[in-house]
């Protein structure tokens, strides 16, 4: 199961490219809105995608020689760990809990949590092999003993 994260230099070209699929699901990109300035959250599999043009910190364009009309008008905001989210959504066939939510509206469901760190838990080497100190174990643990 290759779950490693997708390199910054693999993300810029994407970023250029931009996308008109969810690259978990393979759908056409339809989502809902998240609660973050142009950003939606796919209708099927949660994934998250920037819809309105560049959101990029300027600070990475620049050490890329880039500019904000360089970027595609639809991509990937969490390009990185598509790899991480595809193998979760394909063994759970449940929506994934990404995206920013101020409110209620459309955010992730409970069910949608808890099978994320369901999945996590149970995949805890292979995650923290992949992706070291990317996720603080303890508050994954502690959301089990609730």
């Amino acid at each position: 199961m290759n779950i490693q994260p997708y390199t910054e230099e693999q993300f810029i070209e994407h970023v250029q490219q931009g996308t008109d699929v969810c690259l978990v699901c393979g759908n056409e990109l339809k989502g809902t809105w998240t609660d973050y300035n142009g950003q939606i959250r796919c209708h099927t599999c949660g994934v998250t995608y920037q819809i309105l043009g560049c959101h990029l910190r300027q600070e990475l364009l620049d050490h890329y020689g880039l500019t904000k009309d360089d970027i595609a008008q639809q991509y990937c905001d969490c390009f990185c760990d598509i790899p991480l989210y595809k193998v979760i959504y394909e063994s759970t066939g449940k929506k994934l809990p990404l995206g920013m939510f101020i409110s209620d509206r459309n955010a992730p469901t409970d069910f949608e949590w808890h099978t994320y760190m369901m999945w996590l838990r149970d995949h805890k080497d292979l995650v923290e092999e992949n992706y070291p100190g990317e996720f603080v174990w303890d508050t994954i643990e502690a959301y089990f003993e609730d």
